[in-house]
């Protein structure tokens, strides 16, 4: 079971990230649950002129060791002639749909058209913790609204760099 603070911060990563929203979108056509799903048929999938073979590997196992770090699979490291794939504890038919910001019908595993009144006042309530490695002995650590716009991240950007008192 997907607990409210997964469901949450599975939306920050399809929100967040837009080569994680191309993969969560490459998923939500899957009509059919798998347990596994190998690394190498969504890389196929996404490949683009802006996004080569190398940097789209990259993102995908980048988003299934999120996915992993979620309690959501396992990412698999293909060994002895088994490619590398997820494998996922919670059915994928269920995760993909709350990423993308849909609910997962209590009746039967649809997707309705968006997110149930409750879920979005703790949306916005909800922080999302980030690290920044400044340097190898500093992590920059804080935390961001959930529903954090582009227009906020440049106010914060232009406040970042009014900080130093050198050139």
């Amino acid at each position: 079971m997907i607990d409210e603070q997964k469901k949450m911060r599975l939306k920050a990563l399809y929100d967040a990230y837009g080569e994680f929203a191309t993969i969560f979108d490459v998923l939500a056509k899957r009509k059919r649950n798998r347990k596994e799903t190998p690394l190498d048929q969504i890389v196929s999938e996404i490949e683009t002129d802006d996004l080569g073979p190398l940097k789209a590997r990259q993102v995908v196992v980048e988003l299934f060791r999120e996915l992993a770090n979620l309690g959501i699979g396992r990412l698999l490291v293909g060994r002895r002639a088994r490619k590398t794939r997820f494998h996922w504890d919670e059915p994928m038919i269920d995760v993909v749909p709350l990423a993308r910001g849909s609910t997962v019908d209590d009746a039967g595993g649809g997707a309705t058209a968006s997110v149930p009144a409750r879920l979005v006042e703790k949306q916005q309530g909800a922080l999302v913790a980030h690290q920044f490695v400044l340097r190898p002995s500093y992590t920059a650590s804080f935390q961001l609204p959930f529903d954090f716009t582009k227009i906020e991240a440049e106010r914060l950007a232009h406040f970042i760099q009014a900080l130093p008192f050198d050139n």
